[in-house]
């Protein structure tokens, strides 16, 4: 069955399958942004393609969701699978956040990624383009596919919610309804919370009854969990 997917025609379950990906694994990309400065919209549309929304084989044994390769530096756990070439070693995970975080190290690591970090990280049309000409990939239409999903899904939306500036960020928790913080969000110091705990907040992943911010006098406190 096709179906329009945000005015894009797609199959119901590719899409279906897009969203719960994005959603399970949204805060990693928008931690990784926060720390290494590659755009969470990059990111997330990486590995969507490169792990098939979790589904590949090797992602499903190997938590590699973004097709690294061992290379001479890699000393961890691998695996041999054909790809390219016959025989050729991926890397080996002990979860799918360490695969994140392995990404952005590895776009670090490598001069010919260096570029790329000059952008400024809300930049993924650069990125996608950066990539590609970097040699990440050698498919011919890799920036295509990678701007295709952010488009269509609306993956931009994960680059505006990385911690920034107090007023900025105090704008965003208004928008994401979150009233149980808006008497103090001037005294709420945006350095004190955990870049994952913010980016719960502005999903709106808790319940009502299970508020993240309490009132404790005439501040703001993270709730102990």
């Amino acid at each position: 069955m096709t179906v329009l997917c945000d005015g894009v025609a797609v199959a119901q379950t590719t899409c279906d399958r897009v969203r719960e990906y994005i959603e399970k694994h949204k805060e990693l990309a928008i931690e990784q942004m926060v720390m290494h400065k590659i755009p969470a919209s990059v990111t997330m549309a990486q590995a969507i393609k490169e792990s098939g929304c979790g589904n590949s084989e090797l992602a499903k044994h190997t938590n590699n969701h973004f097709g690294i390769k061992c290379h001479k530096e890699w000393g961890g756990q691998s695996i041999t699978k054909d790809d390219d070439t016959l025989n050729e070693c991926f890397r080996s995970y002990r979860s799918v956040s360490d695969s994140y975080l392995d990404h952005s190290l590895f776009l670090r690591s490598r001069p010919r990624y260096s570029s790329l970090f000059n952008l400024k990280p809300t930049d993924y049309f650069g990125w996608c383009i950066g990539l590609k000409n970097a040699g990440y990939a050698t498919a011919s239409n890799y920036t295509q596919e990678l701007l295709f999903l952010i488009e269509v899904y609306d993956l931009a939306k994960l680059d505006e919610c990385a911690p920034l500036p107090l007023n900025s960020c105090a704008h965003l928790l208004m928008n994401a309804s979150e009233r149980n913080i808006i008497e103090n969000l001037p005294k709420l110091n945006i350095e004190s919370i955990e870049k994952p705990i913010l980016a719960k907040l502005i999903f709106n992943v808790y319940k009502e009854e299970e508020p993240l911010l309490v009132k404790n006098s005439a501040t703001v406190k993270i709730a102990e969990r």
